[in-house]
Order: structure tokens, then sequence, then C-alpha cells
């Protein structure tokens, strides 16, 4: 059998991550909120050049470290999926896709609308059958459903957001709302997602130290 990797340390490491993504969300909603406030005396001239230099200089700062976090969040879901798929293995369980599929699955169009969220499911639910002795895979927790769907609703948001034209002031005055929304989905899908990790590592966790055996031959679809 696999042995148990353990993803207690990882996920908490995870959960900062998310954590920080909330915090440079809410940064970037206040500072695009400034930023229309900006824009909108922009229109009737009652600005100054200094004003205008520094909500640029804001922004980009914001946008830097923003990425930065992206980039830190991203690579420890990735880890830390892969991770939490493969214990499945180890606790009895039989995995209804590839290991790969824990990190492919977030890369293949389409199939990533739907692939990540079976993975993280199986993930919980082979720990939760363990120390609960009972659990529908079909039927997870409201708060890995919830996770799942503003991340849904933030991709959405994302591409419409990708589309939009900037090309004149009022258009991005008209805008503003939409980059809020999307940075708002981000925050809370962030906020469920660091649930979903601590609340599925301890479970594993908690599985991993059980003496007994388990039969756990239930594929879940």
């Amino acid at each position: 059998m696999t042995p148990f990797k353990p993803i207690k340390t990882l996920g908490s490491v995870l959960a900062v991550f998310l954590c920080l993504s909330m915090l440079t969300d809410l940064v970037s909603i206040v500072s695009t909120l400034a930023q229309h406030a900006l824009l909108e005396r922009m229109v009737i001239g009652d600005y100054t050049m200094a004003e205008a230099e520094s909500n640029d200089l804001r922004q980009n700062l914001i946008g830097a470290i923003t990425l930065i976090v992206f980039i830190g969040t991203v690579i420890t879901f990735l880890v830390w999926t892969y991770r939490a798929y493969a214990n499945v293995d180890a606790l009895g369980g039989i995995r209804s896709h590839g290991k790969g599929w824990a990190v492919g699955g977030w890369f293949t169009p389409f199939l990533n609308l739907v692939r990540p969220f079976q993975i993280v499911r199986e993930a919980w639910a082979v720990g939760e059958r363990v120390v609960r002795d009972e659990v529908s895979a079909l039927n997870p927790p409201w708060w890995i459903n919830t996770w799942w769907a503003f991340w849904i609703i933030g991709n959405l948001i994302g591409n419409v957001v990708f589309r939009l034209d900037d090309q004149s002031l009022e258009s991005f005055i008209a805008n503003t709302r939409w980059y809020v929304a999307n940075d708002l989905a981000s925050l809370v899908s962030a906020a469920f997602a660091a649930v979903v990790v601590l609340r599925t590592s301890a479970l594993q966790t908690e599985a991993a130290g059980r003496s007994r055996p388990h039969d756990l031959q239930q594929v879940f679809s």
C-alpha cells in the first residue's frame, strides 16, 4: 500500500498563502474603489498629476504583490492537492482518477471546471469515511461546494475582465465594478479554500492515526 504522506504542515502553509491572497484581494478592492473615485474626478478635471502618478504606483505595487502571492499559492495548492489525493490509496480508498489529474485537472480546458472539485472531494471523503465511518462522496459539505462555486464565479468574471475595453476613460470607469467583483469572488473563494484545506488535512491526519483497519473499497464517482 502507498505510504501516507503527512499534509497537515503543508496544509497550514497553504492556508497562510490563502490568507495572504484574501488580504491582497481586500487591499485591491479598496485601492480600485479609490481609483474609481479619482477617475470620476478626472472626467471633470478635478485632479492633479501627483494624484494620478500616486494612484498608478499604488495599483502597480498591489498588482506585483498579488502576482507573487498568487504564484506561491498556486504552487503550494498543487503540491497539497497531489499529496492529499495520493493519500486516498494510503488510507485504503480507491481513487476514481489517476494521481496526475490532481495537477493536470487544473490545466485541462473544460475539464478544469469539474475535475479539481472531484479530486478534492475524494481526498476529503476518504478521511471522513475513516473517521466518521460513513460518508456520501456525492454530497460533500457545504463549504466544499461554496469554495468551488465561488472559484467558478471568479473564473467567469475573470474572463469578462480579460476582454474588457479600457481604451477610454469612460469605459475604464464603467468597468471598475467588474474589477471589484473579480477581487471579491477571489476573496470569498480563498476563504473557503482555506477551510477545505485545513479540514481535509486534519481529517486525513486523524484517519492515518487510526490503528484499526477500514474497508474503504468504494469508488467515488
